[in-house]
């Protein structure tokens, strides 16, 4: 009789857990338009934005000098996205710090607190310089 109870408590368990309402990682993909990877350029200076389902890294550098690398957590808030630093190599005293950003996607165009991004599809390309 326990093991009958049991393997049922496992079964319920089972069943209850592919009811999670958490979306899979292919699905999150295609659900936000500002996941993946982009790049901007200004002054000489080239940024490539990664944004993943819940984490995001931004990478600065000039020719193939690197400048600076920041990232952390990311979601998407009412007017944009909301973005809380792990790590910033150039300030960190960013670190742990939060901040709400304008963020909108027009095409291949993302607009991020006035910086204009251009969607990188080959991005690996870029970060391994292939």
């Amino acid at each position: 009789m326990r093991i009958l109870t049991s393997i049922v408590v496992l079964l319920v368990g089972l069943v209850a857990a592919s009811f999670n309402s958490q979306p899979a990682p292919a699905a999150l993909l295609k659900s936000s338009p500002l996941m993946g990877a982009w790049q901007s350029a200004s002054d000489g200076k080239t940024g490539l934005w990664i944004l993943t389902e819940k984490h995001f890294s931004i990478t600065y550098y000039k020719s193939n000098e690197f400048l600076y690398t920041e990232g952390g957590e990311w979601k998407q808030a009412a007017d944009g996205i909301e973005l809380l630093w792990e790590y910033n190599t150039q300030n960190p005293d960013l670190v742990g710090e939060k901040k709400n950003i304008s963020a909108k996607v027009k095409g291949n165009k993302l607009t991020a607190d006035k910086i204009e991004w251009s969607r990188v599809e080959d991005w690996k390309s870029v970060v391994w310089g292939r």
